[in-house]
């Protein structure tokens, strides 16, 4: 499997971060069609999701991924929506 190309965030995505004591808050609103890759979404659905951060300042690249194995999506999360 190829790696997926990194992008800035999509139209429409917002994020803060915030520090705290222990760390970061993040927060973000993404549209749905972002979610769903542009598929109809039926109710309840679910999609795979990973966060990945990433640092490239410096020259070294940084990253930091909450679940999963880099691009190995059948290792994501999975983020459901009730309906």
């Amino acid at each position: 499997m190829t790696g997926l190309q990194e992008l800035p965030a999509p139209v429409g995505v917002r994020a803060a971060v915030v520090p705290t004591a222990a760390g970061y808050d993040l927060e973000a609103a993404i549209p749905l069609a972002v979610l769903a890759d542009n598929h109809e979404l039926r109710f309840p659905a679910a999609v795979g999701l990973s966060l990945l951060v990433t640092d490239p300042d410096g020259g070294e690249v940084h990253q930091l991924q909450w679940v999963g194995r880099g691009d190995d999506q059948a290792t994501w999360g999975r983020l459901t929506f009730a309906g």
